[in-house]
């Protein structure tokens, strides 16, 4: 099972630990790059798990990976048709000296952004930077990520960090007059009203299968050299209860989330999405120990030169924050993610979104995940 899924699963679908209360989005990209990152600069044990749970074999790997997640950073302005943008970055206590492998790695791999800031008598300075550096990475959807909630920033020795943002036009955009409220399901057999996006009689990629049906709805492509292709899918329980089901069903069968078949192009009579519009905050940590990987920096990691022997660090805490609007125009979602060290049937005629789903949001040409979530309810946020 890949590490997407091994998320999914552990958050949505293992019953003693799943959360189906409230809307959930990550961003595999981001989160893989980033672990990826904290894999160049393990040894032994640590070392060998991690890069078995990113499916990964070799340093060369992991310069291919990051190759190919950089090469999707779009030239485009601003009001082009497709924005996407990825950036690394690295912050180490001016007490540390980093490896020169480990710094080599950063910058030759991963072309990181790094600086030196005082976590012990400036905490609140320090944080002040980094989160500058991650609202104007992700065009200002996500502030505040770090705080002394969650970092213990004097005790804090290094930070790493990978920031995505996405902003994508729909190749068939919605009318927004045609916008109007109707009702939606939620899973405790609730009913709210919800304001949906309507489309008439247009053809879109589209399978249906047993649990399910998917829907492709394109962005419009980017105008450089380059040609990504980036679409939204919208994976659909038939029954109106069947989100907890679809989620299992995804996290066994590979090639369904994987979109391992073909697509028919089908004429839809009426389609529906709501719009919506929410963060998520997902504590990585916990899932990556729950799986038999718990990094300790002084014995797992090369990363740091000269440790005390008795020095007090902690073990590496990963943390994630997520953000996604989709409306009439469009998407815009945003993801930053944190290591922190110390601290078939015939198809149907109509696809209405009117009860909780699964999206995806991918890069085609690569089959590369970009975002993944689930809507319970459109009004959470």
């Amino acid at each position: 099972m890949d590490l997407s899924m091994q998320i999914v699963k552990h958050v949505l679908v293992d019953e003693e630990k799943r959360d189906l209360g409230k809307n959930f989005l990550f961003s595999p990209l981001s989160l893989t790059t980033l672990l990826s990152m904290v894999a160049s600069g393990l040894k032994g044990d640590a070392w060998e798990k991690m890069m078995s749970l990113l499916g990964l074999k070799s340093l060369a790997d992991i310069f291919t990976e990051s190759s190919r997640a950089m090469s999707f950073s779009s030239s485009e302005k601003a009001n082009g048709p497709v924005l996407f943008s990825s950036v690394n970055g690295a912050w180490l206590d001016h007490k540390y000296t980093l490896k020169p492998s480990f710094q080599h790695a950063l910058k030759s791999i991963f072309n990181a952004h790094s600086s030196t800031l005082d976590f012990t008598n400036q905490p609140e300075d320090s944080i002040d930077e980094i989160n500058k550096w991650v609202e104007n990475a992700t065009k200002g959807l996500i502030k505040k990520s770090l705080s002394k909630d969650v970092l213990k920033v004097e005790e804090t020795v290094l930070i790493l960090a990978k920031a995505l943002y996405f902003k994508g036009s729909w190749q068939y955009p919605f009318f927004p007059p045609a916008t109007k409220c109707d009702n939606f399901y939620t899973l405790d057999r609730d009913t709210v009203q919800v304001p949906y996006m309507n489309k008439d009689c247009r053809v879109f990629d589209y399978g249906s299968f047993e649990g399910c049906k998917i829907l492709r709805m394109p962005y419009k492509c980017s105008s450089g050299k380059i040609k990504h292709m980036f679409a939204m899918y919208f994976f659909l329980p038939h029954e109106k209860d069947g989100l907890h089901s679809l989620l299992e069903q995804l996290s066994t069968d590979s090639a369904l989330l994987n979109l391992r078949f073909e697509f028919e192009e089908v004429r839809i009579r009426e389609l529906k999405i709501p719009k919506f519009k929410f963060k998520y905050n997902l504590g990585v940590s916990e899932i990556m120990e729950q799986m038999g990987l718990r990094v300790n920096i002084k014995s797992d990691a090369e990363m740091l030169e000269a440790l005390d022997a008795n020095s007090v660090i902690e073990d590496m805490k990963v943390c994630h924050t997520s953000f996604i609007e989709v409306n009439e125009h469009g998407t815009e979602a945003a993801a930053v993610t944190f290591s922190l060290v110390g601290g078939g049937a015939p198809p149907p005629t109509v696809f209405v979104a009117d009860h909780p789903f699964v999206f995806m949001i991918r890069e085609d040409s690569s089959e590369t995940p970009i975002f993944i979530g689930t809507v319970v309810n459109p009004l959470l946020e």
